[in-house]
């Protein structure tokens, strides 16, 4: 769906009280959008990378939203789904024990080696142990 296609599907959703329901892909409706006039926000095609789900979230979280946003996100039990949703559950704790929402820190709580291991590159081992 192009851009303005994608305008003028939302300008419908808002003008018109009879469309209770506006289906977006995680990839489509998670950029460029705002929707204070969604309260529900219904995940059914998961995406490896937790920020990009709650960028789509934040396209209700916005000025204008009266309401409580409630975010449902579906997974089926013993498929690739569930599987998908565990390492994303992972890979959110770690983001939220190694970052917090005033600083970043980094050196307090890892070692040179385990940094440099975040982007995949080593260290020598005669150099300093903290960054």
């Amino acid at each position: 769906m192009g851009r303005e296609e994608r305008t003028a599907v939302v300008d419908r959703f808002r003008a018109d009280g009879t469309h209770k329901v506006l289906v977006l892909s995680l990839r489509a409706g998670g950029l460029g959008l705002n929707l204070p006039e969604a309260s529900y926000v219904f995940h059914l095609d998961r995406w490896w990378n937790p920020a990009i789900e709650r960028q789509a979230e934040d396209r209700s979280h916005r000025i204008g939203q009266t309401v409580k946003v409630n975010v449902i996100k579906y997974s089926c039990t013993g498929t690739i789904e569930e599987r998908i949703d565990a390492v994303l559950e992972r890979k959110q704790a770690l983001f939220e024990e190694l970052v917090d929402d005033v600083s970043l820190d980094l050196s307090a709580r890892m070692n040179r080696g385990e940094l440099l291991g975040l982007f995949g590159l080593g260290w020598r081992a005669n150099e300093s142990d903290r960054p």
